[in-house]
């Protein structure tokens, strides 16, 4: 089961990188 929560915690990061990627262009705009 810990197996299966760290795949989903990496998940979580590469969907959240690109996102704050997108927050820091608006901001910087």
């Amino acid at each position: 089961s810990s197996a299966i929560s760290f795949v989903k915690i990496l998940r979580v990061l590469r969907v959240l990188r690109p996102l704050r990627a997108i927050n820091r262009a608006k901001g910087l705009k």
